[in-house]
């Protein structure tokens, strides 16, 4: 498929949050888990059901939604068994701090994978935030939330890490209303790169990241709307030990909605795109590959409060129905050289990866009764069912795979709340339906204060 075609789907779904993931340095190298014909059914029926994702960003509240108040103190974790030797992990914790009337200082720890790599990330933040409303509260006073409206705000933002040609700095401006918001960051990456790496390395061309994310409240609160590019620029990085030159480009756009469609009814919808393009060129034929991957996610989620079977023996005020989701597609081609090697060898091996998806998700919360009133006890069953279409092909070893699969899960596990729904628990076990093995279990838990 086209890249042209993925961005106009895109312009016509709704999308998934800012990308976080600027260069890391770990693109130059393969990826160093492989995807299965499951893993992306794994990660769907692990993903947070949508009360919990906006509990993150506080949007039962229309006056502390996302781009107007995410959660300021607060620790996020997702970890669920992909493999008997893998584990699919997921976490966030923030830390946003007023220290003065102007000043807000923020510091988030990022753990997370995407089609590169798996990994962590230790970032600051300073905003300094100006012409706010005369009516908006002392940013003092704002302990533990973000502060609304802002106004005009710009700072800094950095990556910490103990190897300086690691190190990040980044710029921030934007603004932020009652209900319009924008904000544009420039992340200078590896600043110290050139004079400060170890291994003789050096960028031609810098690598340089520009984000831009906008955010719209409409309805009376009750509709958000939200989109975001992400553009990491053409990079060329030299490693003169591994006699290597590697170049480097990706971009990532979408747009999202969440929507209050009525007290109890709660929708969103999300869809991502991506472009990337990778090339090596070394001496040594067997590390010549060249990667281009195309690539299209869509979300989108429904929950509908109903009344609780079990009347008032249930500690939660209702049940609720599940709906979801979820469509992938990813295409990796990666090439080698074709130069002659002793033995017959034609160099590094040609890979075509390619996979289209789409599943459906329905469930039911029946609240149960408590042990104690400071928590809520949830009984979760849910489903999800769909279809894998595949191919493989690795004509090095041999390999030409070809299929489309029915895949199918089924999931129990136990919801707990606590403090005031300021904190929630998830515990889970599932079944593989299409293969009839166990299809892994996994835990979410959510701090916020």
């Amino acid at each position: 498929m086209r890249t042209s075609t993925y961005f106009f789907l895109a312009t016509l779904l709704f999308a998934a949050p800012a990308a976080r993931g600027e260069f890391r340095g770990d693109e130059v190298r393969p990826r160093s888990f492989d995807y299965n014909d499951e893993y992306f059914l794994n990660v769907f029926s692990y993903r947070q059901r949508l009360t919990h994702r906006w509990a993150w960003g506080n949007a039962a509240s229309p006056r502390w939604r996302w781009f107007w108040g995410d959660t300021a103190l607060g620790y996020d974790v997702t970890a669920g068994s992909l493999r008997s030797d893998e584990l699919y992990l997921r976490q966030q914790a923030i830390v946003r701090l007023p220290w003065s009337n102007h000043v807000t200082g923020e510091y988030r720890f990022v753990e997370d994978e995407d089609y590169d790599s798996r990994y962590r990330r230790n970032e600051v933040e300073v905003l300094v935030r100006l012409f706010r409303p005369a009516y908006a509260l002392p940013l003092l006073d704002t302990l533990g939330r973000t502060p609304l409206p802002d106004g005009l705000f710009f700072g800094g933002q950095g990556l910490l890490d103990a190897e300086k040609e690691h190190a990040d700095i980044g710029w921030v401006l934007g603004w932020r209303g009652e209900w319009l918001g924008l904000r544009l960051d420039l992340v200078q990456v590896d600043y110290w790169y050139n004079q400060k790496n170890k291994v003789g390395g050096e960028y031609e061309r810098e690598p340089l990241t520009f984000r831009a994310k906008a955010g719209a409240l409409l309805l009376e609160g009750d509709l958000e709307l939200l989109a975001w590019f992400q553009d990491d620029l053409p990079t060329t990085l030299r490693l003169p030990q591994d006699s290597l030159t590697f170049r480097y480009r990706k971009q990532e756009a979408g747009v999202a909605a969440r929507w209050q469609v009525s007290p109890g009814v709660r929708a969103d919808v999300q869809a991502a795109v991506e472009r990337t393009r990778k090339r090596r060129r070394s001496p040594d034929p067997l590390a010549n590959d060249d990667l281009d991957r195309e690539a299209l996610q869509v979300f989108a989620a429904a929950e509908v409060d109903v009344a609780p079977l079990l009347g008032e023996r249930s500690s939660r005020p209702n049940d609720v129905v599940l709906f979801g989701l979820h469509g992938h597609v990813l295409d990796e081609e990666t090439a080698g050289l074709a130069v002659g090697l002793p033995g017959g060898s034609t160099g590094a091996p040609d890979v075509t990866h390619r996979r289209g998806e789409v599943y459906a998700e329905v469930g039911y919360v029946l609240g149960l009764p408590t042990f104690n009133d400071d928590y809520q006890l949830g009984l979760r069953a849910q489903t999800q069912n769909g279809f894998l279409s595949l191919r493989d092909v690795r004509p090095d070893e041999g390999k030409h795979t070809v299929s489309q699969r029915f895949l199918s899960k089924i999931g129990l596990g136990l919801e707990l709340l606590f403090r005031d729904g300021l904190g929630s628990a998830f515990f889970q076990f599932t079944f593989r339906v299409d293969r009839a093995t166990f299809g892994g279990g996994n835990a979410q838990v959510m701090m916020r204060f």
